[in-house]
């Protein structure tokens, strides 16, 4: 560990930045342990004074990304991962008859870039001329399909890059790319406040398909009266509580054949399990999580994915989290309203007394008057000020009392750090004196 740390700085600083899951840095017994070692050496000594040093920095300096850990996944994912971008292909070898043209242009029209909400991109390719490289993959998946006709590609982070689903270019099929009935149902909960709905593929066996719904239904039915609670803000009546939902999808529902062929394409060997029930979790801005397949369906389970979608954001870059985003028409800024993630990245500013609006200390004396012309603050912004002596004192401090003099207080843990870095700052001056002298002739 010693000897990697050091040859790969990207990892030390990694390490200093996310130690651990409050993102407070490296456990002081692990620094210590590395400065401990090596001291018969003067240049690792004076690597182990620089890592000190900036192991305490990163401490020190406001981490944005510990911050944001306060918000649970689902939450961040629905405000912070815009859905990855399908690309659709429509391949012709002729010019488009009117209707053609029609279902090509609502299936434009319905992107995201063109003032749509799916999140799609539309390819018109003349198979006649040559096809680009990138979506020869593509025709050769639609086979012998007469043409034209559609395919449809998973997002570029799948790196998948044959079709998921190919059909002729209709309405009707442009109309099942776009939306269908369970997906609207499952960006409708979502949108509304769930965690997670969880989507249960059924395989036609109905002794199977029972056996899934029913270990399905009752984890999340013990979970309506013993919700797992989640930190941060949450919004409605149901503050802390993170809801579940479960939305059932028949092997031949006619409405739903773009949905089922997603599903089956959210890891690459669900194909071979095609005759078993799956059960998908989808959070976020359409996000499924993995599949339950079969006996894998059960409580435990469905619970490990629930306290997931619940728990600390701990990595938010998106591609480093599990999952493959669905395609949904959705206005998922809809659901976002107040951000759980702003809320937590303001800094809290413990013993620091609470300032008044007028800009004036308790007890006091305001020295200048509003203007009445310009200044005077109307009764209804007036009344909607918020009573600061109502907040918590762990959110703002406790008001001092009128004519109390301020007391700057400095957290326990601040102090601790100072002191880091006056030692560190001191065994590197150390450290480059004594090679100093050990230059000299």
């Amino acid at each position: 560990f010693h000897k990697h740390l050091f040859t790969q700085p990207r990892v030390c600083l990694r390490l200093c930045g996310e130690g651990d899951r409050s993102g407070r840095g490296l456990p002081a017994e692990m620094v210590f342990a590395v400065f401990g070692r090596g001291k018969d050496t003067m240049l690792r000594l004076h690597k182990h004074a620089v890592l000190l040093l900036v192991c305490a920095l990163a401490a020190l300096i406001p981490n944005q990304a510990a911050r944001a850990c306060d918000v649970p996944v689902f939450r961040y994912a629905l405000e912070r991962w815009p859905a990855d971008e399908y690309v659709v292909c429509i391949f012709h070898d002729a010019p488009l008859t009117p209707e053609q043209e029609a279902a090509a242009g609502a299936l434009r029209s319905g992107a995201a870039g063109s003032g749509g909400r799916a999140n799609l991109r539309v390819e018109v390719v003349d198979v006649t001329g040559d096809v680009p490289e990138e979506y020869l993959p593509l025709r050769e998946s639609a086979g012998n399909m007469a043409l034209p006709c559609i395919a449809l590609r998973q997002p570029r982070t799948v790196r998948y890059n044959r079709a998921v689903w190919t059909a002729p270019l209709s309405g009707e099929t442009v109309r099942h790319v776009l939306d269908s009935p369970a997906r609207r149902a499952v960006s409708g909960r979502i949108i509304a406040g769930d965690a997670a709905v969880w989507v249960l593929v059924e395989c036609g066996d109905r002794e199977l398909d029972k056996a899934a719904a029913d270990s399905l239904g009752a984890v999340l039915d013990d979970l309506k009266r013993h919700p797992l609670l989640t930190r941060g803000r949450t919004a409605g009546a149901d503050s802390g509580r993170a809801a579940f939902s479960l939305v059932r999808l028949t092997r031949n529902d006619a409405a739903e054949p773009v949905l089922r062929a997603l599903l089956a394409h959210v890891e690459p060997d669900l194909g071979e399990y095609g005759d078993l029930p799956m059960a998908f979790p989808v959070y976020g801005r359409g996000r499924a999580l993995y599949a339950l397949i079969g006996a894998g369906i059960t409580g435990a389970n469905v619970r490990k994915a629930c306290r997931f979608v619940t728990g600390d954001c701990s990595c938010e870059v998106k591609d480093l989290n599990p999952g493959v985003d669905l395609l949904i028409s959705a206005d998922w800024e809809r659901g976002i309203g107040e951000s759980w993630v702003a809320a937590a990245e303001k800094p809290a500013l413990a013993g620091l007394p609470v300032i008044p609006e007028t800009g004036t200390l308790p007890g006091e004396r305001e020295e200048f008057a509003p203007s009445a012309a310009t200044d005077t603050v109307p009764p209804s912004e007036s009344a909607a000020q918020p009573d600061t002596a109502a907040l918590p004192e762990t959110a703002v401090g406790e008001p001092l009392p009128p004519g109390e003099p301020v007391k700057a207080s400095l957290p326990l843990g601040g102090v601790i750090m100072l002191s880091f870095v006056a030692v560190a700052v001191v065994v590197a001056i150390l450290t480059i004196r004594l090679w100093a002298a050990e230059r000299k002739p």
